[in-house]
């Protein structure tokens, strides 16, 4: 029977996280945010084959208003066309450093799909935690009516006052306005929770006591698959490849053309090849001897590295602190409720006591309605409780990249 019992337990524990894990991919593939994350992951890809393209090729045209006269005759027009070939490597090396800004432009993309499970997982709780509020207090409502009809009995019986029975009537009207209340405070959070998912605010939200609270989780911290990380180390190594991009664009370029002569005929003499047109390639050769920008530009991009290293290190000692700090508030909020569980038992036993007190001899409603209370209020504890440590849980979860 207790084996059936965990068998139970379990099957229903996977299908709570599979119904938050579904809005979460919902939210994934439909919340705006990510769509403009991916959007400029995008565009930024686009940049490797605009870098890695040769630079456009000249083409020149000239014409001689005053004829210069050759052997064969007048030179009338030159045609000149020229591309331009920058040192070997560059290219690519351009290309590599444009890749790696990519590979960090998804990795934001990654971050911000994370963030959005984390906030749909932060707006799913509170609901969850109404909807047990909820049935924990229709469950005080009913035990209240079933009182109210004891206590009733015994008031024409002779054995209580009419006060009993109105003292319970007033707490039945404590708690109906509190379900009212509940359902005033759900609205707001349903339209949250709507709109993380990009869809109608009217649209049912199916809710369920997501059991988040894998303690494993809790462990040693592992920062390997945290976005934000990563994608710092890509820009490191973007920028340490745009050093080798900036030694390689102080080397010389090269450049290979032709330029087309139309020549016209001599009338005053008939010689070989009278008129006819040249055809003359050309190489060139770019002489960067103005060093200084190069320097610059690679003392620059040195001090873009060591910046960049220093925010990796800021960034570790955050998710350290914090997940110490989120460590800490979840242990405390599991052993508040294993108070709360022991405080609900012994509660519980006493109002038992007092209820079968009351029900032999009529007296000692208010010590039975004070108890009810305390019961109450432990229990609503306990479920705002796991609502906190079930967020922060998951907060863990995205600081981890999980």
């Amino acid at each position: 029977m207790k084996l059936l019992v965990i068998i139970l337990l379990l099957i229903s524990s996977t299908l709570q996280a599979q119904i938050l894990n579904e809005y979460q991919q919902e939210a994934v593939e439909n919340n705006p945010s990510v769509k403009t994350a991916y959007k400029q992951f995008e565009a930024d890809m686009t940049r490797v084959q605009q870098v890695n393209s040769l630079p456009d090729p000249t083409l020149s045209f000239g014409y001689f208003i005053s004829p210069v006269e050759t052997r064969v005759g007048p030179q009338q027009a030159r045609f000149s066309l020229t591309q331009m070939f920058p040192w070997f490597g560059t290219l690519k090396t351009k290309g590599d450093v444009a890749t790696l800004q990519a590979e960090a432009s998804y990795q934001r993309f990654v971050d911000q799909q994370n963030k959005v499970r984390f906030q749909v997982a932060t707006a799913y709780f509170p609901l969850v935690e109404l909807d047990l509020i909820q049935d924990i207090q229709q469950q005080n409502l009913q035990i209240l009516n079933s009182w109210k009809r004891l206590a009733t009995i015994k008031y024409e019986n002779g054995q209580t006052s009419l006060a009993d029975v109105l003292r319970i009537d007033l707490r039945k009207k404590e708690i109906e306005t509190e379900l009212s209340l509940i359902e005033d405070e759900k609205r707001p959070l349903l339209v949250t929770f709507n709109r993380l998912l990009n869809r109608p605010d009217t649209v049912t939200v199916t809710l369920t006591d997501s059991t988040y609270l894998d303690f494993n989780r809790l462990g040693k911290p592992d920062w390997t698959n945290n976005p934000q990380l990563k994608e710092l180390s890509k820009k490191i190594d973007a920028n340490r490849n745009q050093l080798t991009v900036i030694e390689k664009s102080g080397l010389p370029k090269i450049g290979a053309g032709i330029d087309y002569m139309i020549i016209g005929e001599r009338t005053d003499i008939n010689i070989t090849d009278n008129g006819k047109n040249a055809l003359m390639p050309m190489v060139t050769l770019s002489l960067p001897i103005f060093r200084n920008k190069y320097k610059e530009a690679q003392r620059e991009t040195e001090l873009r590295i060591e910046g960049l290293q220093f925010s990796t290190e800021n960034k570790e000692n955050a998710l350290v602190t914090q997940f110490e700090k989120l460590k800490f508030e979840a242990d405390r909020e599991m052993q508040l409720q294993e108070l709360y569980n022991v405080q609900l038992l012994e509660i519980q036993q006493i109002q038992n006591l007092l209820f079968a007190e009351f029900s032999d001899s009529g007296k000692d409603l208010d010590e039975l309605l004070r108890i009810q209370m305390e019961l109450l209020s432990y229990s609503l504890k306990q479920e705002k409780s796991k609502t906190r440590q079930k967020t922060k849980i998951a907060q863990i979860d995205y600081l981890m990249g999980r």
